[in-house]
């Protein structure tokens, strides 16, 4: 109860989220130039609109509530999960004015009526922001250069993080780590967060540009390659054609397993493997050796199924959606509605797990998987070798006097906060999931019920497959729960529950007030 007493420096957290709101602005002028180059004159206006709102409110925010301290843990995690809540609501303005405004020219197009409710923009906003890849258009290909050029971009910049973009660009200081930490990284590159954050885009930048480079000479158009590099690499999820990566050859397909795969890698050991061409670190570490080896075992078990049910070998396509699902990009070759249950379960498992901890993959991450896994085995070994305790000091401890079961102790410390951490995550994931499917499977029909828990996955561990569940039909209150989760995913819970208690403080203390002037008020009166 010790956290929920903490409060919030409301007014130095709406400084940092101006510094964010930043970003949006930022990323609307330079898509101007792709107006330019495409001649799209009519998307300049929504643009620029989008970048005065951005920099206007951010600088208004920045400028008037701005305070040079040291932030906290607390208040540092309510930055975040406000910061991924009102850029995808500004990014969502070119979205619905540039489809509104092709319907106005008398363009009958899917795509932009799927995009001209408010509601249905900010969830393609958030999809995009959050590197998602869930979709209600289905149509990409009716999109104009600039709107398909600003869903790749949101995904793009969104894979490596809102807040390690501004701090790469601003004067970061080791104050700002609990920011940095914040937003669900700890990896610490350089010397400071600032040296971290530009050696993280440095490697990011030279592997956009190696993922662009190698859709194009494996037969990929130069711009779809553009905006397939950007989203394959930041594992998003948007493509600019109407039926994913079905379309495409068996060597773009391949091209494309091994971007989703460096996508789902740490970019401590990339930036090893760049400065250094230290590749060993790739196998020396224990997540990335999990990872390898999930990466091979899932594309044959993927394989075999598929052989089984349809009756033919499809081991590219196998391996491609396994490597999708695991890195949690969303690039499909096929609808997911067709295939067999024991396939959807398999990518469930690989979306919920996700890639490395300090990658642009989503889920929950290899390394807490392991630490979970890490900790059962312990507990197990505690039981059943309880009197073989010359192999275990270091896990258990002796039985008490009360004959109860001995207490499990893990010597290291930074192992006993990794398991609680792992633990806690993942218990607040199970919970919202299982929340979420309820509220879903009460607005669907009954036999969609494995579909939904399919979808509500996708959407939390922000990986964006699709069995057909999320489609402009769909309800608002449930897009509502879908954007929700996205969230929720992207943020890893904890800051979202941060944000949420603080409202709830500053909620119940402004009723207060009101109550306790209305009763001097009364009091006054009556006098």
């Amino acid at each position: 109860m010790a956290a929920v007493k903490k409060k919030m420096d409301f007014i130095h957290v709406l400084g940092n989220v101006g510094l964010i709101l930043h970003v949006p602005g930022i990323m609307a002028v330079i898509s101007i130039i792709v107006c330019l180059v495409f001649q799209e004159y009519y998307s300049i206006i929504p643009f620029t609109v989008t970048a005065l709102i951005s920099f206007g409110i951010g600088q208004l925010l920045y400028q008037t509530c701005e305070r040079h301290i040291q932030p906290t843990l607390w208040d540092s995690m309510a930055i975040a999960a406000l910061s991924w809540l009102v850029c995808p609501l500004v990014s969502a303005i070119p979205c619905f004015w540039i489809s509104y405004h092709r319907l106005q020219l008398g363009l009958q197009l899917e795509s932009a009526q799927a995009l001209i409710h408010p509601i249905n923009a900010l969830f393609e906003a958030m999809s995009g922001f959050t590197s998602t890849g869930l979709t209600l258009v289905r149509k990409p290909s009716e999109f104009s250069h600039a709107l398909i050029w600003w869903r790749s971009f949101m995904q793009w910049v969104g894979g490596v993080g809102l807040i390690v973009f501004i701090l790469s660009v601003t004067q970061a200081s080791k104050n700002r780590y609990h920011l940095y930490y914040a937003e669900a990284r700890s990896e610490v590159i350089g010397k400071t967060i600032q040296d971290t954050t530009r050696a993280i885009w440095g490697v990011y930048l030279l592997y956009t540009f190696c993922a662009i480079f190698l859709f194009i000479i494996a037969g990929m158009p130069i711009w779809e390659a553009i905006n397939n590099g950007m989203t394959a690499i930041a594992t998003g999820g948007f493509t600019s054609t109407d039926n994913s990566f079905a379309g495409y050859s068996i060597p773009i397909k391949l091209a494309s397993v091994l971007i989703m795969f460096t996508g789902m890698v740490s970019f401590v050991v990339h930036v090893e493997i760049v400065k250094r061409g230290k590749f060993k670190d790739l196998w020396s570490s224990i997540p990335h050796r999990f990872i390898i080896f999930m990466f091979i075992l899932g594309g044959v078990a993927l394989a075999l199924i598929d052989r089984y049910t349809f009756y033919e070998w499809a081991w590219v396509d196998s391996l491609f959606m396994w490597a999708s699902a695991m890195s949690t990009t969303g690039f499909s070759v096929g609808n997911l509605a067709q295939h067999a249950p024991t396939l959807k379960i398999f990518l469930i498992f690989a979306m919920l797990v996700g890639g490395s901890a300090g990658s642009t993959s989503g889920g929950l991450k290899v390394q807490r998987f392991l630490n979970l896994v890490s900790g059962m085995t312990v507990r197990i070994r505690s039981i059943f070798e309880e009197k073989s305790t010359k192999n275990l000091k270091k896990y258990f401890s002796k039985k008490d006097k009360n004959g109860e079961e001995p207490e499990l102790i893990v010597a290291d410390p930074e192992q006993v906060r990794k398991l609680f951490a792992a633990g806690v995550l993942f218990f607040l994931w199970i919970i919202t999931l299982f929340t979420a499917w309820m509220f879903i499977t009460y607005h669907l029909p009954h036999y969609k019920a494995f579909d939904a828990f399919f979808e509500v996955v996708s959407a939390m561990s922000n990986v964006g497959l699709t069995t057909d569940i999320v489609n402009p039909s769909l309800n608002p209150i449930c897009l509502s729960l879908f954007i929700a989760l996205m969230w929720l995913g992207r943020v890893e819970i904890i800051p979202a529950i941060v944000l949420i208690i603080s409202f709830i403080k500053v909620f119940r203390k402004t009723k207060k007030r009101r109550r306790k002037k209305q009763n001097e008020s009364t009091t006054t009166d009556a006098n």
